[in-house]
């Protein structure tokens, strides 16, 4: 394998290792950077194009290992972007912003609906009449368009305040929502009281930040991931870390074997005055297949899970031929997403059930109209009447393998894969769900069921509920279930906040040989509806 320095504005070459000559690479804004196409959001804020540093195309066996060097991105920049590699590597290095993607200030006093903050030098802003304005040296985003993500934490232990909840909103005279929302957008005014003091107003009733707390206000779209990874093979993160990213950690879609190790984010004193290591997931994969291995990882200061993993439903509109199908893309937020390959395996289920209505092969996939609409054309004559409505699932799913992580963040672990799923020797300390299994079909539209789970030899530490399920689907008399084949065993769980499972619709369920110790001593508070093959042991 060949040598060479990893140095800015690098074209990559297959089978090189690429090592650092100095400890800190500071990565400046440049329309030489190639421009890229995001497909997890169509917002955009100001309309700019998203460009990335450090670009790699059909290339094999490369290693990225900058001995312990930080990579420092100055203005809205990707880092990284994969599309069609084969065996690359990163090790031994860490990214982070020159100024952070989100603004925080101190609690000094609450009253009627307002916030009174003061704001730490590192956050630049400016205040017209009642917008807010963050500032960089590269950039200044005006509040009041898309949304913004508030949430109050905890300065000692950094985790989400367990005084308020998380809302969105925008902060100006005038507003601009997005369309479609998760949560509705709460229109917020900014007054300037100077010496860093800015009251914002308007505040939702139930979101209540108490003095001393760190109110987190994220202002970006979730386009500036720390590492896209599209269509790659044997992907493989070593002693990574990321002090500061504006979305995600790993966006990853359409590919084979992710393996992370010490893989992480948190804040220490390499980053005083700041509350938030990441906007959002630390470790987002869409259709991804092979072995998603996780270990030794610490996934702290985060606003959104550490680890999401999922397929995405499609709905049917049409039969066109006795070959082809017309689908729409109804998933929050993402457009013009590559959603599968030739070969994959496609199940086609009665509405939003889990009724079978019939399996194929797929040949083709192309979209339609306005990026929305696609046609699927499979190998063999679909031998079943297809209604408008029906779910279209593709079954292109990973095992998924985790230990020995530290959690401490707002959501941990966000399942859905029908292969063998293991999550051991873990800790967890989550204002939330600590581990999920979900199911959309109605608003982000993530699939699929889990089918073969084991958490074990965990630790789950005044968590809101270590373990739980989110069905959306319609349980039939046919089709009952969602997950199947949930073990719980071997698992500490302390002072916990409130049922240790909070299951719906499953079958086959273990729970046995943990121990519980704090308000709920001795006793196994489990929530189960709608569940059978239930084995219950202390």
């Amino acid at each position: 394998m060949k040598k060479k320095i990893f140095s800015n504005g690098i074209v990559f070459e297959s089978d090189t290792e690429y090592t650092a000559d100095r400890k800190r690479y500071d990565i400046y804004p440049s329309d030489d950077y190639e421009e890229i196409n995001v497909w997890w959001t169509i917002l955009n804020s100001g309309n700019i194009p998203l460009r990335a540093a450090f670009v790699l195309r059909n290339l094999k066996n490369v290693t990225i290992d900058l001995n312990g060097a930080e990579i420092v991105m100055h203005g809205r920049i990707m880092p990284f972007a994969l599309f069609d590699c084969e065996n690359i590597t990163f090790r031994n290095f860490s990214i982070d912003y020159d100024r952070p993607f989100y603004t925080q200030g101190t609690v000094m006093e609450y009253s009627d609906n307002s916030v009174t903050i003061k704001i730490p030098e590192l956050f630049a802003y400016r205040i017209e009449n009642h917008d807010f304005i963050a500032l960089s040296d590269y950039w200044e985003h005006r509040l009041i368009t898309g949304d913004m993500l508030l949430r109050c934490m905890d300065p000692k232990t950094g985790r989400p305040s367990a005084n308020s909840g998380v809302i969105l909103a925008l902060i100006g005279d005038r507003i601009y929502p997005r369309p479609n929302p998760p949560l509705t957008i709460h229109h917020l005014y900014a007054d300037d009281l100077g010496d860093r003091m800015v009251r914002l107003r308007n505040l939702p009733d139930g979101f209540v930040p108490v003095k001393g707390e760190i109110l987190a206000m994220t202002h970006e779209d979730r386009r500036k991931t720390a590492f896209l990874i599209e269509r790659c093979t044997d992907t493989v993160f070593e002693h990574v870390r990321l002090i500061h990213i504006g979305a995600m950690g790993i966006t990853a879609n359409l590919c084979h074997n992710i393996s992370l190790d010490d893989f992480s984010m948190y804040i220490d004193e390499k980053c005083p005055d700041r509350i938030i290591s990441i906007n959002a997931d630390s470790f987002h994969c869409f259709h991804c297949t092979g072995l998603m291995k996780v270990e030794n990882c610490r996934f702290e200061n985060m606003l959104d899970d550490a680890i999401n993993i999922h397929g995405n439903y499609l709905v049917c509109r049409k039969k066109v031929d006795d070959r082809t199908l017309m689908v729409q893309n109804r998933c929050a937020g993402i457009k013009n997403m590559e959603f599968m390959l030739s070969g994959d395996d496609i199940t086609i289920y009665r509405q939003n059930t889990q009724e079978i209505k019939w399996n194929g092969i797929t040949e083709s996939s192309e979209y339609i109209d306005d990026d929305q609409n696609m046609l699927i054309t499979f190998r063999e004559p679909i031998k079943s009447d297809i209604d408008e409505g029906d779910i279209l699932e593709n079954r292109r799913m990973p095992d998924i393998d985790i230990s020995g992580c530290m959690v401490k963040c707002m959501g941990g672990f966000r399942i859905s894969s029908g292969k063998k799923v293991s999550i051991r020797d873990c800790s967890f300390e989550n204002s939330s769900f600590s581990i999920l299994f979900s199911g959309d079909m109605d608003y982000w539209y993530e699939n699929g069921p889990v089918k073969d789970v084991t958490i074990q030899g965990c630790e789950f530490i005044k968590c809101g509920i270590p373990v739980q399920t989110a069905c959306g689907f319609r349980p039939t008399e046919k089709a009952p279930y969602y997950h199947e084949n949930i073990t719980f065993t071997d698992n500490l769980i302390e002072d916990p906040e409130r049922e240790i499972m909070d299951l719906r619709n499953v079958r086959n369920i273990v729970c046995k040989s943990n121990r519980i110790i704090g308000k709920t001593d001795c006793a196994l508070p489990l929530r189960l509806i709608g569940c059978d093959g239930v084995t219950i042991e202390k």
